[in-house]
């Protein structure tokens, strides 16, 4: 697993990952965004930055359902002070001043750290500065004598009356100057900004990040609340599965783009179909309980992707870059999905001396362990009468690629490139098992279709 923290312009991206370089670092958060994370199972959550003015604010309840679930959520500078203020009482992790403030009451107003900015292409740059930081410069300014405090106070004050995106330094000169603020002040202001400014913002962002990286792999308290888990939210938790980019990234509208397609809408159409609804849902619960008990990736995960690869023919970076496009993910829920491929084998192969006496009673209580020893028994008559029991010594030859392309076209799919792609999860024993089995199936169907045909 790893960490993953919502980020825009209030830290550059390196800067965030020198502080905390194993955490993946996602766009400002935005409604669903927790959710989206929180099915990617990470240790923990980080909230800095977060979109408001053009899309749905991050909702508590998402945030509240990541706690219940164990994953620690920390929250600082923006949009993750504000939410960590409102949720501390619930667990969620408030730091630095910025978060004191609003939690304390000294703040209240959400335009304190509202801040518009470019998009992920221009590094999220500022378009304003933040009225946070604004206070703490023009303190500072004041401290250091370079303006009185009644100065500092009227230019506050000219600051707060300013909307959001208008705030600036040289904006707010201007506007003391047509206040009719002291000029020397104001020059001697003008002329200490630009390597005095206190981002207070970032200096919060960086203490979050160091504590994240400090309590990594801490025990994580239970939750001290009851989640009420009521159906409008399974609902949004559902719908906030948009395929086709990572956690925070914009999902396609397009109604003919398989990226506009919600996870909701593919469980919907496998429960159309009863027996493959099962069957996946089966699969994936194993893998939900394996990665449940392996919190940590396996010891060479590098290894594990380039067998995953090899398994599905992905056999250069053009093959796997559209392998991941085709199937809606990035890289780093590339990594988590082979990691958890790996651990189910090898949890399966530690299984492997218990495997088949379940396997067994799963059939039994399916109703299905008695018609499929009949159907055993006859095919098995079947072969010995013609001779094809495969009694007598056999190769791998004797498995012809006419009967490899039969018995593909019979289960519907396309014979792999590699046939141990095919057997090895099966848990046939080796490639020459595989083929024996192939060839008496082969071999027992050609006969009832022979015995059909005489109308016997």
């Amino acid at each position: 697993m790893t960490i993953h923290v919502f980020l825009g312009p209030t830290l550059p991206r390196e800067r965030a990952q020198e502080l905390l370089p194993e955490a993946t670092f996602l766009p400002p958060v935005s409604q669903g965004d927790v959710l989206r994370s929180v099915a990617r199972r990470p240790s923990a959550i980080g909230i800095i930055d977060g979109r408001f003015h053009d899309v749905p604010a991050v909702w508590h309840k998402e945030i509240l359902w990541a706690i219940s679930r164990g994953i620690p959520v920390y929250g600082s500078a923006s949009m993750g002070a504000l939410r960590a203020a409102e949720l501390a009482a619930f667990g969620m992790r408030g730091v630095g001043e910025i978060f004191t403030a609003y939690h304390e009451g000294s703040l209240n107003d959400d335009d304190e750290v509202a801040v518009a900015h470019a998009d992920a292409d221009d590094g999220y740059r500022p378009v304003n500065e933040a009225m946070v930081n604004v206070r703490a410069t023009l303190a500072a300014a004041a401290n250091a004598g370079i303006v009185a405090e009644r100065t500092a106070t009227d230019l506050v004050q000219l600051a707060k009356q300013t909307y959001y995106l208008g705030r600036s330094y040289p904006q707010l000169l201007a506007a003391g100057e047509a206040a009719g603020l002291p000029a020397d002040e104001l020059a001697a202001l003008r002329a200490w900004l630009p390597g005095n400014r206190v981002d207070r913002k970032a200096r919060d962002a960086e203490a979050m990040l160091r504590l994240m990286a400090q309590e990594r792999g801490a025990d994580v308290p239970p939750a001290n609340f009851t989640f009420e888990h009521t159906a409008f939210f399974e609902q949004a938790r559902q719908t906030a599965g948009e395929l086709g980019g990572v956690a925070g990234a914009a999902a396609n509208t397009d109604d003919g783009d398989p990226a506009s397609v919600t996870a909701l809408e593919i469980l919907d159409e496998l429960r159309l179909d009863p027996v493959r609804y099962r069957t996946v849902w089966e699969r994936a619960a194993l893998r939900a309980t394996v990665d449940a008990a392996h919190p940590e990736p396996p010891a060479d995960l590098p290894a594990a992707a380039a067998r995953f690869r090899r398994l599905h023919g992905l056999t250069g970076t053009a093959e796997t870059q559209a392998w991941l496009d085709t199937n809606g993910i990035d890289v780093n829920h590339f990594g988590t999905l082979v990691g958890i491929e790996q651990q189910v084998e090898e949890t399966m192969e530690q299984l492997s001396e218990m495997m088949p006496l379940a396997v067994l009673d799963v059939l039994r209580i399916d109703g299905e362990y008695a018609p499929l020893c009949q159907h055993i028994a006859a095919k098995r008559r079947a072969l010995t009468e013609h001779g094809l029991d495969g009694s007598g010594p056999t190769a791998d030859g004797d498995t012809t690629l006419q009967q490899l392309r039969w018995y593909f076209d019979m289960i519907g799919r396309p014979m792999p490139q590699s046939l141990e792609s095919h057997w090895r999860p099966l848990g046939f024993v080796d490639q020459r098992d595989f083929l024996r089995a192939v060839r008496s199936e082969y071999h027992y169907r050609t006969l009832a279709d022979r015995t059909e045909r005489r109308g016997i």
